[in-house]
């Protein structure tokens, strides 16, 4: 279980994440910055103890745990306040499907003393929103983890603390982190480097 957890960004998936992280304690604390006054409204209805932060500051540097879950439009714009708060022991993750892009961008911008673990959950739906989130959006989903040679953790962290609650596999590649389609289960022509897939017990 961390201590403290921070969503970053809220609609369908991020409020997902956000209910199967409490239906499974994930988190003794969880935090969500999220700019829509309407989703802000939707994401105070799931539970009354989610914290919401008006800005990234002093206040995400002990975060444990930060999962970015916006456009990734919004990323860079979201760097350089992860560099400047939070904290070293922290770790990074998000739900984009574009890994390249993300992998250059986080080469590039983030502080090195910081760790990205560059995930993909593949799961979706047809509309849009907190209020369509589900607790159960990722169970029998796969999560692809990709592996970074310059990231410190490695994915094992991820499958010890359940950080995806309820995806139901996991498949891990090495190379041409490019975007994987979110309607089929992955295949060799979507990833290189294939391992046998690791089921969650969750």
């Amino acid at each position: 279980m961390f201590k403290k957890l921070l969503i970053i960004g809220c609609g369908l998936i991020g409020s997902s994440i956000l209910r199967g992280c409490i239906d499974k304690k994930i988190s003794k604390k969880i935090f969500v910055f999220e700019k829509s006054k309407k989703n802000i409204y939707q994401i105070k209805k799931i539970n009354s103890k989610i914290t919401i932060l008006k800005k990234l500051d002093k206040k995400i540097s002990d975060i444990d745990i930060v999962i970015i879950s916006t456009p990734m439009s919004q990323y860079e714009k979201i760097i350089p306040n992860l560099n400047k708060f939070l904290g070293k022991k922290s770790i990074i993750t998000d739900v984009g499907s574009t890994k390249q892009n993300i992998l250059n961008l986080k080469n590039k911008k983030l502080n090195k003393s910081l760790d990205w673990i560059l995930s993909h959950p593949i799961s979706g739906s047809e509309v849009s929103g907190p209020e369509y989130g589900s607790k159960s959006l990722f169970i029998n989903k796969w999560c692809i983890i990709i592996k970074d040679k310059n990231s410190r953790k490695q994915k094992n962290y991820l499958h010890k603390n359940n950080l995806f609650p309820l995806a139901g596999g996991c498949l891990d590649f090495t190379a041409n982190p490019q975007p994987v389609q979110k309607r089929h289960a992955p295949t060799h022509a979507d990833v290189e480097g294939v391992s046998v897939p690791a089921l969650s017990q969750m």
